[in-house]
């Protein structure tokens, strides 16, 4: 065994917890993207594949660095609590600003359409 101690582990995990929240950060961008109007099949295609790209370099280089490429349960589950908070946090906020953007949008229509 490595004989890590559980002070570097715990460490270890929070900041799995911190690179959660950033790839948490990342997809709200992608999903930003998508509500403005990016919504054809092959954008979001190359959106989803850049996003499994970049979280898969970000997670190896993060785990390769901090826990010598060791891959272990707590770093898993400290990156999915991590993104889930930012989620849970985070649906609030896109739902407003996708009604808000659907609701400006009505608007538009309806003054084009009385304007003719």
């Amino acid at each position: 065994m490595f004989g890590v101690s559980h002070g570097f582990s715990f460490f270890v995990f929070l900041k799995s917890i911190g690179i959660g929240y950033f790839l948490g950060i990342l997809y709200a961008v992608f999903k930003l993207l998508r509500i403005m109007g990016l919504r054809q099949t092959a954008v979001v295609f190359l959106q989803d594949i850049l996003f499994f790209i970049i979280s898969a370099i970000v997670v190896f280089l993060f785990v390769f660095d901090t826990n010598a490429g060791v891959f272990r349960f707590y770093i898993i589950s400290g990156i999915l609590i991590g993104f889930l908070i930012l989620y849970s946090a985070s649906d609030t906020f896109f739902s407003l600003f996708h009604r808000a953007i659907d609701n400006n949008k009505m608007k538009r229509n309806k003054y084009r359409h009385r304007k003719k």
